[in-house]
């Protein structure tokens, strides 16, 4: 990426009320698509050995009660793990 202002990568995390919220958001000019509502595919070559982290993520956050969501506006994809925080 050219412009240095765009090449970020921001995690926040943050709690509302009985929720833990994680957010990542990346700059990225590929041809993703997302309107299928499922998971991207890896664009790697070898698919034995790669795509299996946004699955993993979302495995994970369905385990324990909450969801993972991804989505892209203006070339920005953003991440989003929500949580239950336990009493």
């Amino acid at each position: 990426i050219d412009n240095t202002e765009q090449r970020l990568i921001t995690l926040k995390v943050t709690s509302h009320q009985q929720f833990l919220i994680i957010r990542l958001d990346n700059y990225d000019t590929s041809s993703l698509d997302l309107s299928t509502g499922q998971l991207p595919e890896t664009s790697k070559t070898n698919k034995d050995y790669h795509g299996f982290g946004l699955k993993s993520m979302e495995y994970v956050a369905n385990k324990y009660g909450g969801s993972l969501t991804l989505s892209k506006e203006d070339n920005w994809v953003q991440l989003k793990i929500i949580l239950p925080l336990q009493a």
